[in-house]
């Protein structure tokens, strides 16, 4: 990552830490002025299980997800391209870091006794409707990601680092001549990817921040924030608006499964495309 975007994504991390902290005095107040609000019960994702731990255990991931920014400029780069090095090995890894946080998660849910089956409501919506629901978000999602990202880049990201370089991972997986190569990018950003940032992002940390905040403050920090722990100063609006997508089917379905399905979805989309190009 160079040092512009890196300095880019920091300091907007620390803005979004900055508005939490600040929402949650703001609402703090509000509920002690105004008790017969309920925001957190509203909606379908159900925040009952939700406690002071879990929002330290969140606090956690934040200062995780800022450390993992500020070493991003010492990530080893490849000599003639300046883009991170990509390697089979490096795609395993971040798959098996992102799937054991969110295993930390869900064993955080599961361990005062909570149903897991019913918080994450996996049993609520049949497989057909997750299926159809899912292609159906992912290309809503796509669709608007275009518009904005065209606007985006030319509002902000050539401004800022001038034309955007391609991603490394999408370098990696366009160039990679191995077979075993393309199927771990694959494997990557259609099954772990969503599974993982599906349970850490909607499953837990909105959840948290939806039962100290309220639902749409809630679901914009979250939003940011998983924007921004992508590393791409070019995906932040597609991103935070595929987050708001998810956020809100997650909150009409009332099952997380909906999420995943509109992420690995969408994830799809993106590598059909790499495979056309």
């Amino acid at each position: 990552m160079d040092p512009i975007t890196q300095t880019f994504l920091i300091e907007w991390l620390q803005i979004t830490i900055v508005a939490l902290a600040l929402g949650l005095g703001v609402c703090a107040i509000i509920r002690r002025m105004r008790p017969e609000l309920s925001w957190s019960n509203s909606g379908n994702v159900w925040t009952g299980p939700i406690h002071g731990g879990d929002f330290v255990i969140v606090s956690g991931l934040f200062l995780l997800f800022y450390i993992g920014l500020a070493d991003a400029g010492s990530v080893p780069t490849d000599a003639d391209s300046g883009t991170p090095e990509i390697s089979i090995s490096h795609i395993f890894s971040s798959a098996v870091t992102m799937l054991f946080i969110a295993g930390v998660t869900v064993g955080a849910i599961a361990i005062r006794g909570t149903n897991v089956n019913e918080f994450y409501g996996l049993n609520r919506i049949k497989a057909a409707k997750v299926i159809a629901y899912g292609l159906l978000g992912a290309a809503v999602a796509y669709f608007l990601g275009v518009v904005v990202v065209q606007w985006w880049n030319q509002a902000v990201v050539v401004p800022t680092i001038g034309v955007p370089k391609e991603q490394s991972m999408v370098t990696f997986f366009k160039e990679s001549g191995s077979t075993s190569a393309r199927l771990a990018v694959i494997a990557s950003a259609c099954i772990a990817a969503p599974l993982a940032e599906e349970f850490i992002f909607r499953g837990y940390i909105y959840p948290v921040l939806k039962r100290f905040t309220e639902p749409v403050f809630a679901a914009i920090i979250t939003s940011v924030v998983f924007a921004i722990i992508h590393n791409n100063l070019t995906g932040i609006p597609v991103l935070a608006l595929l987050s708001l997508i998810l956020v809100f089917s997650y909150e009409r379905s009332g099952s997380l499964w909906l999420p995943i399905s509109i992420h690995a979805a969408f994830n799809s989309i993106n590598i059909m495309g790499m495979l056309a190009d």
